[in-house]
């Protein structure tokens, strides 16, 4: 993924995705589905087959098939300051990383690749984390 893809995404669920993969370490990802949606699966989620935050559900796999065993799926990264101060942690052991909020209310995120912006600062955090992994 390219430097402008990541700026241009939204925060929400595929940002989140990326940095989990890429930032905090989960591995084996794949596409579930609630047990509750098995028949019609209309409602994909994003999971991983190794990571830190688990969901004790049932899910299924394209095929309606159960999924044996745990399906880690990201923390709201890109959306809770809590789970984004987990991304600052880890990147700031690499990096250092500096957080600012400015006066017309977006946010800034600096690390060692530049400055990025954001409407939030979870947004910006998890933006500038990528970066750091991709430059």
């Amino acid at each position: 993924m390219t430097r402008d893809e990541i700026l241009a995404m939204e925060a929400g669920p595929e940002l989140d995705a990326l940095v989990a993969e890429k930032v905090m370490g989960y591995s084996g990802k794949i596409t579930v589905f609630a047990w509750q949606d098995r028949g019609k699966r209309l409602l994909p989620l994003t999971g991983f087959q190794a990571g830190e935050h688990t969901d004790f559900c049932t899910y299924v796999d394209g095929e309606g098939k159960k999924i044996e065993g745990h399906v880690y799926f990201p923390r709201r990264y890109s959306w809770n300051i809590l789970d984004a101060w987990r991304v600052v942690e880890k990147t700031g052991k690499k990096t250092a990383f500096i957080i600012t909020r400015h006066l017309d209310g977006t946010y800034c995120a600096e690390v060692n690749t530049g400055k990025v912006f954001g409407k939030e600062a979870p947004e910006a955090t998890c933006k500038a984390a990528l970066l750091t992994e991709v430059d």
